[in-house]
C-alpha cells in the first residue's frame, strides 16, 4: 500500500471519505493542513485561477498525474504520482528550484517565499528564502509525517505526535504550546500556527491570541467553542478554518482591517470534505466534487473565488495569497451495485472499482456507460439540460452568483453576491452584472469648517462631529480670540488704549496711566532746561 500524506491540496476518493477520515488519521498517518492521509490517491490535473502576476496559475505541461499541490504567495508546487515535485511561479528566492534528487517525495507545502517537501524516509527538504531560518530544518531531520509552511516559518509533525517549529518567531508562531503531544495534523498561517489533536480539538498559537491587538492580531489563534469534532485545519493570512466531522466548516479571525468575507461560510454549511485558507479568501471542497469559494472582498478580488466551469470532479483544493488551486480527477466511472459498468474514457477499469459516482458534467451517474469527463474532452454528453453538450447553467450575471448543474440535470441557482461590507464610511457597495462588486462612494464627513474640528467617520453609525476649536487663551490683556472657519483661530484685539492705559492681567482690567504731580512737573522742567543748556555749551565749545 502506498502511504501518501496530502498537503495543502486535499485529495479524496468519494463522499464516504469524510466518515473514514478521522479513523484513517488516527491509524494511518495524519490529517494534514487540509488533507487526509489515504492510500493510492486519485491522479488528476491541476486547475488554477485568480491572480497570475508571476505565472503562479500557469501549470507546466504535462498537466497530469498530480496527487497533491500547494499554493504559496505567488508560487505553486505540485506532487506527482512518481514522487517528484513540480514548481512554478515567482522565483525571487529560489522557491521554485526543487533540490536534487527530485524523487521520493510524499507531501508538499508552500510558504510566502519558501517551499517544503516531505520524503518517504521521514525527512524534510526545504528551499527558497531563508532570511528567518525557515528552511533550516532542526536536527534530527527524521520521523516527520506531515509539513506546513507559514509566512516565514515552518512546521513539521513527527510520528510521535509532537510538532517541531522553526523560522520567524516574532509573534510566538514557533513556540508550540505544552503539552506538545497528541497532534495528528499541522497548519500554518502568515504569522500563526495550528495543530489538530487526536481528540478532535485544535490548538492555535502565534499572532491573534487573546489580549493582543493591532496588526497582525485578528483573533486568528482564538478557536471558537465548542473546540471539538474537528478533522482538518487550515491557516490563512489573518484567519483560520476548521472542518468538522459532520461536514460543516468553522472559520474565525478576519479582523476588521483584514475582513474580506473569508470567515462567512456560505449556506448550506454542510457536505464539506476539505478546506483551504488563502490571503483573503477561503475554499471548501464538497463531497459531490464541487468547490465553494468565499471572501475575495474589494480590493482583494483577483478572480480567486471564480471557480472555473465545470465545477465538478474536483478531488483536491488549495488557496494561495490571491489565487486558487484544485485537482480534478482525470476520469471516473459509475459502479452500480458493485458491478463495473465498463466506462474506460481516460481511466482504467481499476480506477472505477469501489467508486459510486461518475464525475460527469452535472456530478451524477450518467445514464450511458461513458459520460462527459470533467474537461469535456473526447466525449459528448448530448442534451444535459444545461445548455447542450458540456454546457453551462451560468447566466453570466456575476451578481446572481455562479449557477451550477444539479441532480437530474437541472440548473441550480447560484449564491447572490453580497457586496455590502456593512461599513458606512465606505459608502454603499453595488454589484455590476459583468464585473461583480464595485466600491461605494466613500462618506465625506469633513465640512471644511476649522472651527467645528475634524469630523470623523464611524463604520457603523457614520459621520461623527469633530471637537470644536477652542481659540481663547484665557488672557484678558490679549483680547478675545475668535475662530475663522477657513483659517482657524484669529488673535483678539487688546482691550486697553496703550497711549493712556496699561493692562493689569491679575485684575483683568485697563488701568489709566498716572498724571505727573506739580513737583514732578517741576523736576521735568529743570531737567529739560539743564539738558538744553548743556547742548548750547557743547556747540559753543565746538565752534
Amino acid at each position: 500500500m502506498r502511504r501518501t500524506i496530502l498537503s495543502v491540496v486535499q485529495l479524496v476518493h468519494s463522499e464516504h471519505l469524510l466518515q473514514r477520515g478521522l479513523v484513517c488519521a488516527l491509524l494511518c498517518f495524519a490529517v494534514t493542513p487540509t488533507g487526509i492521509a489515504i492510500a493510492d490517491p486519485p491522479q488528476g490535473s491541476i486547475i488554477a485561477w485568480g491572480d497570475n502576476l508571476w505565472g503562479q496559475t500557469n501549470v507546466p505541461a504535462p498537466n497530469a498525474g498530480f496527487i497533491a499541490a500547494a499554493a504559496g504567495r505567488c508560487h505553486s508546487l505540485g506532487l506527482k504520482a512518481d514522487d517528484s515535485v513540480v514548481a512554478w511561479g515567482e522565483n525571487f528566492s529560489g522557491e521554485t528550484i526543487v533540490p536534487a534528487p527530485n524523487s521520493g517525495f510524499i507531501a508538499v507545502a508552500a510558504g510566502y517565499v519558501h517551499s517544503l517537501s516531505l520524503k518517504s524516509d521521514g525527512s524534510v527538504v526545504a528551499w527558497g528564502d531563508n532570511y528567518h531560518g525557515q528552511i533550516n530544518v532542526p536536527a534530527p531531520n527524521s520521523d516527520f509525517i506531515a509539513v506546513a509552511a507559514g509566512g516565514f516559518h515552518s512546521l513539521g509533525l513527527r510520528a510521535d505526535g509532537s510538532i517541531v517549529a522553526w523560522g520567524e518567531n516574532d509573534y510566538g508562531q514557533a513556540n508550540v504550546p505544552a503539552p506538545n503531544s497528541g497532534f495528528i495534523a499541522v497548519a500554518a498561517g502568515l504569522y500563526h500556527s495550528l495543530g489538530l489533536k487526536a481528540d478532535g480539538s485544535i490548538v492555535a498559537w502565534g499572532a491573534g491570541q487573546a489580549n493582543t491587538t493591532g496588526y497582525p492580531n485578528y483573533s486568528q489563534s482564538i478557536v471558537p467553542t465548542p473546540n471539538t469534532g474537528f478533522i482538518a485545519v487550515a491557516g490563512g493570512d489573518s484567519h483560520s478554518i476548521g472542518l468538522k466531522s459532520d461536514g460543516s466548516i468553522v472559520a474565525w479571525g478576519c479582523g476588521e482591517e483584514k475582513n474580506f468575507g473569508q470567515c462567512n461560510v456560505p449556506a448550506p454549511n454542510s457536505g464539506f470534505i476539505a478546506v483551504a485558507a488563502g490571503g483573503g479568501h477561503s475554499l471548501g471542497l464538497k463531497a459531490d466534487g464541487s468547490i465553494v469559494a468565499w471572501g475575495c472582498g474589494y480590493p482583494f478580488d483577483n478572480g480567486q473565488c471564480d471557480v472555473p466551469f465545470p465545477n465538478t470532479g474536483f478531488v483536491g483544493v488549495g488557496a494561495g495569497e490571491r489565487y486558487s488551486l484544485g485537482i480534478r480527477a482525470t476520469g471516473a466511472c459509475c459502479d452500480t451495485n458493485g458491478a463495473d459498468r465498463g466506462c474506460t474514457d481516460n481511466v482504467t477499469q481499476a480506477n472505477c472499482t469501489g467508486l459510486d459516482k461518475v464525475w460527469t458534467e452535472n456530478g451524477n451517474c450518467a445514464s450511458t456507460p461513458c459520460a462527459c469527463i470533467p474537461n469535456c474532452q473526447g466525449a459528448t454528453c448530448g442534451d444535459d439540460g444545461c445548455g447542450g453538450s458540456c454546457g453551462t447553467c451560468d447566466d453570466g450575471n456575476a451578481c446572481n452568483g455562479v449557477e451550477t448543474c444539479g441532480q437530474n440535470r437541472t440548473c441550480l441557482a447560484g449564491t447572490s453576491l453580497n457586496c455590502d461590507d456593512s461599513n458606512t464610511c465606505n459608502g454603499v457597495e453595488t454589484c455590476d452584472p459583468e464585473h461583480g462588486c464595485r466600491p461605494g462612494i466613500a462618506l465625506h464627513c469633513d465640512d471644511a469648517n476649522l472651527c467645528n474640528g475634524i469630523e470623523s467617520c464611524d463604520p457603523q453609525s457614520g459621520c461623527r462631529p469633530g471637537i470644536p476649536l477652542n481659540c481663547d487663551d484665557g488672557l484678558f490683556c490679549n483680547g478675545l480670540e475668535s475662530c475663522d472657519p477657513q483659517v482657524g483661530c484669529v488673535a483678539g484685539v487688546p482691550p486697553c488704549d496703550m497711549n493712556h492705559e496699561h493692562c493689569d492681567e491679575s485684575e483683568q482690567r485697563c488701568v489709566p496711566n498716572a498724571i505727573p504731580t506739580v513737583s514732578q512737573w517741576g523736576l521735568i522742567v529743570v531737567a529739560v532746561l539743564l539738558l538744553t543748556g548743556a547742548k548750547i555749551a557743547f556747540r559753543r565749545a565746538k565752534a
